[in-house]
């Protein structure tokens, strides 16, 4: 057996996840990982399913799970490692967490003093451009690029110390180690050390683009709600007890949200990053 730590949870698993860094053997581990590897059916679906004793998530032809309700294990049959691990970090581990009540957030975040910032909008917003952006500046540290475990006291926990190589990751930051592996749709990964393992959940900005930067604090509950559960890892599949959830946890959570518009353009943006680095100081002292 092979004990990884993941999402701030140790985890136990039957196969080797070669690009994770392993922790000691234990006798108390969080929840355990069973993976089969197996040619699975030409498939583009993307279903997540509720049965008596667990819901079954299917992802294309790459990999298919079973999260049980009663017990700390996800099963996978995958068609192969790189598939698995490509599949595992997303869907299957925010229905994992939501039936404990817990939320998989999909955000790029950055870190100073122990403050967690949060920036989630739509896809080619500029979110890994940003954080690219500000962990060049003092004080400010990448903590992650993709998702955030929200656990039911607000404590914000990172799948694990890799990073995807994007086109601004690589010029934002000095990579130490790259893996030389590339996940089924062509990411390639390397490691971090940002920061600690578990942050507060406190900050929430929702990105557009416009012509300059502004930012501005949400204070209708409805916008609040619809950022949070719009943003949980997979909420486009939930099933309907897995929505039921979503909406029942996003009412114990409250963090700050804010609007925040960036120019469109990499130079424009540039120019206001120190602009918007003290904004988000003077938010969080």
């Amino acid at each position: 057996m092979f004990y990884y730590r993941i999402y701030g949870l140790i985890v136990r698993c039957n196969v080797d996840m070669s690009l994770l860094m392993p922790v000691e053997e234990t006798e108390y581990y969080d929840m355990e990982i069973s993976v089969l590897y197996n040619v699975l059916p030409s498939s583009s679906r993307i279903k997540i399913s509720e049965h008596i004793d667990f819901y079954r998530v299917e992802l294309c032809s790459f990999a298919e799970y079973k999260i049980f309700k009663e017990k700390a294990l996800i099963e996978c049959n995958a068609s192969c490692e790189t598939d698995f691990f490509s599949t595992l970090f997303n869907i299957p581990f925010s229905v994992y967490f939501m039936m404990k009540d817990e939320v998989l957030f999909h955000t790029n975040t950055v870190l100073r003093n122990g403050r967690l910032f949060m920036f989630c909008g739509e896809k080619g917003v500029g979110k890994s451009t940003l954080t690219g952006i500000i962990n060049n500046e003092k004080d400010f540290e990448l903590y992650s690029d993709d998702t955030i475990r929200i656990d039911g006291s607000g404590s914000c926990f990172r799948a694990s110390d890799l990073i995807k190589l994007t086109d601004e990751t690589l010029n934002s930051l000095i990579i130490g180690k790259r893996t030389g592996v590339k996940n089924s749709v062509g990411k390639e990964f390397c490691f971090i050390e940002a920061g600690e393992q578990e942050c507060n959940f406190r900050f929430v900005f929702r990105l557009y683009r416009g012509t300059d930067f502004k930012i501005k604090k949400i204070n209708n509950a409805a916008i609040k709600k619809s950022i949070l559960i719009g943003n949980i890892v997979g909420v486009e599949y939930f099933c309907r007890s897995l929505l039921e959830k979503a909406i029942s946890v996003s009412d114990k959570l409250s963090p700050e949200y804010y609007e925040m518009r960036v120019p469109n353009g990499l130079e424009k943006l540039e120019d206001c990053c120190s602009d918007i680095c003290e904004t988000l100081k003077m938010i969080a002292d």
